[in-house]
Order: structure tokens, then C-alpha cells, then sequence
């Protein structure tokens, strides 16, 4: 190609570059794992011993520090205090399993049960699932 230079009025060459064409992609094939997350399950875990869990009915993240677990009862009323139409209690219990655990949810939003005791069974919701299921819906928990 030649191109002028208008203010010294010279001609300039500038050599042009010729590739040698396109090389071929090199890639390799994606092999998918499935996370915890990316499978649903249905039913509720067992659990071997009553677990440790903040004795406040409506639990802050605060209240929950230093516990594995929340009873499902906690997780509903937290859930009813946001107020949001169509979003409320049985939307949280939904998301964990629902009452008797036969809604599919994510592996780690999986409910566990404590069926001992001589009581009704008790459900518990593991807290790092809550707070990323909150954090999900928008909701400064």
C-alpha cells in the first residue's frame, strides 16, 4: 500500500502483512460435574442427634452464630416477617422441602428431621443454605 504524507509531501511505503490463514481452534472438550446445586432431592435427612440451635423464635444472622442448624419453625417465621405477597412462610418452607420434605429442592437446601424423642418430628434447615437462599431472593435477612 502507499499512503502520501501531506505535510512533507513524501511517499511512504508501508509494506503490507499477508497472514498465513486462519488457524484451527484448538479446544478441549468440557466435561460437566454436578454440583450439590445443580441436583434436586427430595425427603428429609436423618439426624443422629438433636442439634444445638439459637432459642430465639425469630432468629437474626447474629443469633445464629456458632449453630449448624435452624429449626424449619424459625426459617417460616423469619420468612413471614418480610411481608412480601405470595412470598411468605409456606414460599421459605417451599423452597427446603415443603412440610413433609416432597418438593424437590437443592441438595443443600435439603431439610433434616430429629424423630426421636417421644414428640413430633422436628425439622432443622442448615443456616449457610438460609442465608444463601435470602441472599438469592433479594432479601437482607
Amino acid at each position: 500500500m502507499i499512503f502520501e504524507n501531506f505535510e512533507e509531501k513524501q511517499t511512504i511505503k508501508i509494506p503490507e502483512i499477508i497472514s498465513s490463514g486462519p488457524k484451527p481452534v484448538e479446544y478441549q472438550k468440557e466435561i460437566l460435574i454436578p454440583m450439590r446445586t445443580d441436583q434436586k432431592v427430595t425427603e428429609y435427612m436423618e439426624l443422629k442427634e438433636y442439634p444445638e440451635f439459637s432459642p430465639v423464635k425469630k432468629p437474626t444472622k447474629a443469633d445464629c452464630q456458632g449453630y449448624k442448624f435452624m429449626s424449619m419453625a424459625q426459617l417460616c417465621r423469619i420468612s413471614e416477617s418480610f411481608g412480601i405477597r405470595g412470598k411468605g412462610k409456606s414460599f421459605a418452607c417451599a423452597a427446603f422441602g415443603g412440610d413433609n420434605g416432597e418438593k424437590a429442592v437443592q441438595a443443600d437446601r435439603q431439610a433434616w428431621v430429629w424423630k426421636k424423642g417421644g414428640k413430633s418430628p422436628v425439622k432443622f434447615v442448615l443456616i449457610r443454605a438460609v442465608e444463601r437462599f435470602f441472599e438469592e431472593e433479594g432479601l437482607d435477612w
